[in-house]
């Protein structure tokens, strides 16, 4: 199962309702974290979990206009493809996908 949050950055005080819920992630899951945004793969998943991120949090891939209704049209053109195709539905198959190694590609 994968789950989609739409957040802003990752200070505090900025998300009172989210930032309970992306503490826990971050101590399960640590990633790198620049400039209060998490360091996301290319599909907008939050490394090493089924978590993806649209909004001010993926600023970092989708641009300055990841908040508005075409950062959001953006962030779907990356996210539905890991959901949808297979070959690329688990963050740490994502590199051999990307890499062409035929025993992942179906």
């Amino acid at each position: 199962m994968s789950a989609i949050i739409f957040g802003y950055r990752l200070a505090l005080n900025s998300m009172p309702r989210l930032e309970p819920l992306l503490k826990d992630i971050l101590e399960t899951y640590p990633i790198k974290i620049v400039k209060g945004l998490p360091v996301l793969d290319t599909c907008l998943r939050w490394p090493g979990c089924e978590l993806f991120i649209m909004g001010g949090l993926a600023a970092m891939l989708v641009g300055p206009t990841a908040r508005n209704l075409s950062g959001a049209r953006m962030a779907c053109e990356k996210i539905v493809p890991a959901i949808v195709k297979p070959s690329i539905a688990l963050s740490h198959r994502l590199k051999e996908v990307q890499a062409g190694s035929p025993k992942t590609l179906h």
